[in-house]
């Protein structure tokens, strides 16, 4: 997990810039599914408080953490396998460390991190219930932190390594932006099995192709800064929500849940727009009205005569983790054989955001950006007919857009185990 001391500086900086930065600075990515007060769920997961610990049965299920599981500690200190320690792990990330399993720490444990490094579990602690807000100065500045654990892996006989996301509400601005990060930490084991260092790098300042380096102070500073003065956005229907597995330097890694939906095939997008609207608002084969989530998503392939073949469609209902169909069952069939009832499975996306306009020459030009940006980091896209981008606005907004572009993930492409 990361630290923050020296706090104090930001918020003098964060005060400076005051409100009209942040009502001026591009929109927040993914806030909302964090912090939304929308009763819907998926698989058991509010999206209020997306940020749960994953069960131990569903951490690496490639198996590549079993290889030592029954490497013991030495003679001398406390004894516990390497299993035992990544359950320690699992059970304080869960709980935002309450408590420390202090015995599985070696006393002069190092950490390191993008803002701050000190050496000695006490300073350890104390730097955990600062951002968990138990301390008098974390109380004062945060609230809501929330920590969950993707995976743990086992690189070497005396390392782990995690990865995680990591967000916290930032109470001294009036608006108390979110700040979200992700990242991994490695940990270095000493003979007795216990952490003896902590080694933490953020995904959007330290992940260089494919590879995690060290970078200056001031770059996590401004990374931090930067999520302070992002515009929350807020939309007439509920956002599909989302595990947020990656925030990147120039795009995201989301996972998200399965639903059903109604696709039409359009060649201007208020045509389609206008057509499933028509079908949320009871023009379907059982008139049962929808509230469907937002975005829009719309999918252009090339034909052999140099078109484009277009789609678009809307998510109508979730559906939960381990159900083929959706609580109350299948959305009704369609009353034309243009519109169509559609299933996605759960998938877990690459994304690129921007507020320009998408046209199909800068949907082509955006994707091929994604996947180079993909291919340097390691990460497999998944096959997909077309190129898939979505919409957050309505049709005909004039203030600053929401445009994304998504690239499916193959699911043995990717290191977190979803």
């Amino acid at each position: 997990t990361t630290t923050a001391p020296g706090l104090v500086a930001f918020c003098v900086v964060a005060w400076g810039f005051g409100l009209d930065a942040r009502i001026n600075s591009p929109q927040s990515i993914g806030r909302s599914r964090l912090r939304s007060t929308d009763g819907n769920s998926f698989g058991g997961y509010s999206r209020k408080r997306l940020l749960r610990s994953i069960p131990m049965e569903h951490l690496c299920p490639r198996g590549s953490t079993r290889a030592y599981s029954q490497v013991q500690a030495g003679k001398e200190g406390t004894s516990h396998t390497i299993d035992e320690l990544k359950q320690c792990i699992t059970r304080e990330y869960g709980s935002m460390f309450a408590p420390l399993e202090r015995s599985f720490y070696n006393p002069e444990v190092e950490f390191d991190d993008p803002l701050n490094s000190f050496k000695g579990l006490d300073k350890y602690q104390e730097n955990i219930d600062m951002l968990a807000g138990r301390t008098p100065f974390g109380s004062f500045v945060f609230e809501d932190a929330q920590l969950q654990l993707h995976d743990i892996t086992q690189p070497t006989e005396r390392s782990l390594r995690s990865r995680w996301t990591l967000a916290m509400t930032f109470k001294l601005l009036p608006w108390k932006p979110r700040a979200i990060f992700t990242g991994i930490s490695d940990y270095t084991l000493d003979d007795n099995l216990r952490v003896v260092k902590q080694q933490d790098y953020w995904d959007s300042i330290n992940l260089e192709g494919g590879k995690y380096l060290k970078r200056p102070v001031t770059d996590g500073l401004k990374d931090f800064i930067d999520q302070l003065f992002k515009k929350e956005r807020e939309y007439a229907t509920a956002e599909v929500p989302y595990v947020l597995l990656r925030r990147a330097a120039s795009y995201e890694v989301r996972a998200y849940p399965g639903y059903e939906g109604i696709e039409v095939p359009y060649q201007r997008r208020a045509d389609a727009w206008d057509a499933i609207g028509r079908y949320a608002a009871g023009e379907n084969e059982a008139g049962q009205k929808f509230r469907p989530y937002v975005p829009s998503f719309m999918n252009i392939q090339p034909t052999d005569d140099g078109r484009w073949a277009k789609t678009m469609h809307w998510a109508m209902k979730l559906l939960p983790r381990g159900q083929k169909e959706p609580d109350g069952g299948p959305i009704p069939a369609t009353r034309y054989e243009s519109w169509k009832v559609i299933k996605k499975l759960p998938t877990v996306y690459a994304v690129k955001t921007t507020s320009e306009p998408l046209t199909d020459d800068t949907v082509t030009q955006m994707h091929d950006q994604l996947l180079n940006d993909l291919r340097k980091d390691n990460l497999k896209p998944e096959f997909e007919e077309g190129k898939t981008f979505v919409q957050f606005d309505e049709l005909y907004s004039l203030s600053e857009r929401r445009n994304e572009i998504w690239i499916p993930l193959d699911p043995d492409g990717y290191p977190w185990p979803y």
